[in-house]
Protein backbone atom coordinates (compact mmCIF):
# COMPACT_ATOMS: atom_id res chain seq x y z
CA UNK A 1 0.00 0.00 0.00
CA UNK A 2 1.58 3.36 -0.73
CA UNK A 3 0.78 6.91 0.58
CA UNK A 4 -1.40 8.33 -1.36
CA UNK A 5 -1.86 12.44 -0.32
CA UNK A 6 -4.32 14.94 -2.73
CA UNK A 7 -3.19 18.37 -2.88
CA UNK A 8 -6.27 20.59 -3.97
CA UNK A 9 -3.52 23.57 -5.49
CA UNK A 10 -3.31 25.02 -8.80
CA UNK A 11 -0.42 23.58 -10.65
CA UNK A 12 2.06 26.62 -12.22
CA UNK A 13 5.17 25.99 -13.67
CA UNK A 14 8.92 26.32 -11.83
CA UNK A 15 10.26 30.21 -12.16
CA UNK A 16 13.31 30.44 -13.83
CA UNK A 17 14.76 31.39 -10.86
CA UNK A 18 17.37 27.78 -9.83
CA UNK A 19 16.37 27.52 -5.89
CA UNK A 20 17.98 25.35 -4.19
CA UNK A 21 16.35 23.98 -0.43
CA UNK A 22 18.21 22.78 2.62
CA UNK A 23 15.90 22.00 5.49
CA UNK A 24 16.14 19.54 8.39
CA UNK A 25 14.17 18.31 11.28
CA UNK A 26 13.74 16.36 14.60
CA UNK A 27 13.97 13.76 14.47
CA UNK A 28 17.18 13.62 12.87
CA UNK A 29 16.15 14.15 9.31
CA UNK A 30 17.87 16.58 6.01
CA UNK A 31 16.40 17.13 2.77
CA UNK A 32 17.88 18.82 0.25
CA UNK A 33 16.62 19.54 -3.33
CA UNK A 34 16.77 21.67 -6.31
CA UNK A 35 14.12 22.53 -9.05
CA UNK A 36 14.81 18.81 -10.64
CA UNK A 37 16.66 16.11 -8.16
CA UNK A 38 16.71 15.85 -4.13
CA UNK A 39 18.71 13.85 -1.37
CA UNK A 40 16.54 12.62 1.49
CA UNK A 41 18.32 11.57 4.61
CA UNK A 42 15.86 9.77 7.20
CA UNK A 43 16.72 6.09 7.81
CA UNK A 44 19.08 5.90 4.68
CA UNK A 45 19.37 7.84 1.88
CA UNK A 46 17.23 8.05 -1.17
CA UNK A 47 17.66 9.77 -3.67
CA UNK A 48 14.68 11.23 -5.72
CA UNK A 49 13.67 13.07 -8.62
CA UNK A 50 11.61 16.61 -8.31
CA UNK A 51 8.78 16.14 -10.26
CA UNK A 52 6.40 18.12 -9.79
CA UNK A 53 6.10 22.06 -8.35
CA UNK A 54 2.88 23.37 -6.94
CA UNK A 55 1.66 26.59 -5.50
CA UNK A 56 -1.60 27.72 -3.64
CA UNK A 57 -4.01 29.17 -6.16
CA UNK A 58 -3.31 33.09 -6.29
CA UNK A 59 -0.21 33.01 -4.14
CA UNK A 60 3.40 31.86 -4.45
CA UNK A 61 2.74 30.28 -0.60
CA UNK A 62 3.31 27.22 0.19
CA UNK A 63 4.72 25.34 -2.12
CA UNK A 64 4.32 21.49 -2.44
CA UNK A 65 6.93 19.48 -4.38
CA UNK A 66 6.32 16.10 -5.17
CA UNK A 67 9.67 13.56 -4.99
CA UNK A 68 9.59 10.29 -6.85
CA UNK A 69 12.62 7.99 -5.79
CA UNK A 70 12.88 4.59 -7.37
CA UNK A 71 11.22 2.79 -3.47
CA UNK A 72 9.91 6.00 -1.66
CA UNK A 73 8.14 8.84 -2.12
CA UNK A 74 7.45 12.18 -0.31
CA UNK A 75 5.40 15.41 -0.98
CA UNK A 76 7.33 18.67 0.61
CA UNK A 77 5.32 21.57 1.50
CA UNK A 78 7.19 24.23 2.51
CA UNK A 79 5.72 27.44 3.87
CA UNK A 80 6.69 31.11 4.02
CA UNK A 81 6.98 31.53 7.56
CA UNK A 82 9.91 32.20 10.19
CA UNK A 83 10.67 28.42 11.92
CA UNK A 84 12.47 28.57 15.17
CA UNK A 85 15.47 26.56 14.54
CA UNK A 86 15.97 25.20 17.73
CA UNK A 87 20.11 25.82 18.56
CA UNK A 88 21.07 27.17 15.33
CA UNK A 89 22.70 30.72 15.80
CA UNK A 90 19.50 31.97 13.69
CA UNK A 91 15.62 31.38 12.77
CA UNK A 92 15.37 29.65 9.36
CA UNK A 93 12.77 31.87 6.76
CA UNK A 94 10.95 28.81 5.76
CA UNK A 95 8.66 25.66 7.69
CA UNK A 96 8.34 22.95 6.28
CA UNK A 97 6.03 19.05 6.72
CA UNK A 98 7.39 16.44 4.72
CA UNK A 99 4.98 13.58 3.99
CA UNK A 100 6.23 10.00 3.67
CA UNK A 101 6.28 6.41 3.97
CA UNK A 102 8.47 3.65 5.23
CA UNK A 103 7.34 0.60 4.22
CA UNK A 104 3.69 1.30 4.79
CA UNK A 105 3.73 3.38 7.57
CA UNK A 106 2.78 6.72 6.76
CA UNK A 107 5.45 9.19 8.69
CA UNK A 108 4.76 12.89 8.86
CA UNK A 109 8.09 15.21 9.57
CA UNK A 110 8.47 18.75 10.75
CA UNK A 111 11.45 21.29 10.07
CA UNK A 112 12.85 24.10 9.03
CA UNK A 113 14.59 24.98 5.72
CA UNK A 114 16.35 27.63 4.26
CA UNK A 115 17.16 28.37 0.39
CA UNK A 116 20.19 28.44 -1.24
CA UNK A 117 21.04 30.04 -4.81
Amino acid sequence: MRLTLLLFCAITASPASAAQFLCRGDPGWILDFDESLARFTFLGVTEMEVMLETRAEGADWPRAFTLVGERDTAIVLVENEICPSGGEAQDLPYRTRVFTQRGQRPILLTGCCEMRR
